[in-house]
């Protein structure tokens, strides 16, 4: 995975911001850097394949990536900081995946396979520090009143958070069988990105909802109303 150190990213894109509502001004962004940094910090790392660039915007990072010293005070100081951050957003303030860490020596003799010493080890619980090399802050949002998840990317999506697309957050309705009558089908709902089923569809013209003049439910209601009362004698 293609990173870059936060710093650096954010002095290259100049109008870039932490996707999201949590951090208002980009001095609010090199102030939050600067403590994981006071905190021990070895790195603080934007990972470019989760960026997110809108059409029409500056792009935006959903994370930072905290690279974690040895030192145990060290280490100490900035999961303060996480399990603050856990206080405020929930538990899943880690990733939905939770984290990994690498697996030592010791571990991998233990199984009976040195071989095994660097294979990732997948930690259910995002707030414990198993000697993980790096901790995922999700800092953009300031409240998760309603969440979705996008089914593509697996990145969250705040109800009222139009950073990523103006149509966001979207719902795919799935309809299975649907060559029989209504009674015999079956129907599941899914949340995207917008930019995310246009990356999957690679097909615009298939996307007639993008453009502005396309009638919202209650447009056409309100044309269905008007049709019938013109309909009354």
């Amino acid at each position: 995975m293609a990173q870059e150190e936060a710093k650096d990213w954010f002095n290259r894109h100049p109008g870039a911001l932490l996707a999201g509502n949590r951090f208002d001004t980009r001095a609010e962004i090199f102030s939050y850097l600067n403590e994981l940094y006071r905190a021990g910090a070895e790195q603080v790392l934007i990972d470019l394949d989760e960026v997110v660039r809108p059409d029409t915007a500056e792009p935006a990072a959903p994370a930072l990536t905290v690279v974690l010293p040895a030192d145990p005070e060290k280490r100490l100081r900035i999961f303060e900081l996480f399990h603050q951050e856990a206080e405020q957003f929930g538990q899943d303030f880690g990733g939905d995946d939770g984290q990994f860490r690498e697996m030592t020596r010791a571990e991998a003799e233990e199984l009976g396979d040195p071989s095994l010493e660097g294979e990732l080890i997948y930690i259910d619980d995002p707030l414990a520090d198993t000697r993980q090399p790096t901790l995922l802050f999700l800092v953009g949002l300031k409240k998760r009143l309603m969440q979705y998840q996008c089914c593509f990317c697996k990145n969250g999506i705040e109800e009222g958070v139009k950073i990523h697309n103006p149509l966001d957050p979207c719902a795919l309705i799935i309809v299975a069988n649907i060559d029989q009558s209504r009674p015999n089908q079956k129907e599941q709902e899914l949340y995207c990105h917008f930019d995310c089923l246009r990356k999957v569809l690679n097909n615009d013209n298939l996307l007639y909802i993008r453009d502005p003049e396309f009638s919202t439910i209650g447009d056409v209601t309100s044309e269905d109303c008007e049709d019938e009362s013109d309909e009354d004698p």
